[in-house]
């Protein structure tokens, strides 16, 4: 099962990443350069406001919902096969 697993997991991943360019979050709020490889953010201890504006540089609802429905397209496909 860990190998089927794995793959699995490899494949959902790899659609994400087509849709979106990176699976990584700092990539995808824009913090660092996508397929940079930079593990540091230069941040501010100060927290934001939270405003629309930073909302709207904060995509993750977004990015979740994108993940649901690759999910949910991946479970309707092995059900069908079933």
């Amino acid at each position: 099962w860990r190998t089927a697993n794995y793959a699995l997991v490899q494949e959902l991943a790899g659609k994400f990443r087509e849709k979106n360019g990176s699976i990584v979050c700092k990539e995808l709020l824009g913090l660092v350069p996508m397929g940079s490889g930079q593990t540091t953010i230069k941040e501010s201890p100060i927290p934001s406001d939270r405003t629309s504006e930073y909302y709207q540089k904060r995509p993750c609802e977004e990015l979740v919902g994108i993940s649901a429905r690759i999910f949910g397209e991946k479970i309707a496909e092995m059900e069908k096969d079933n």
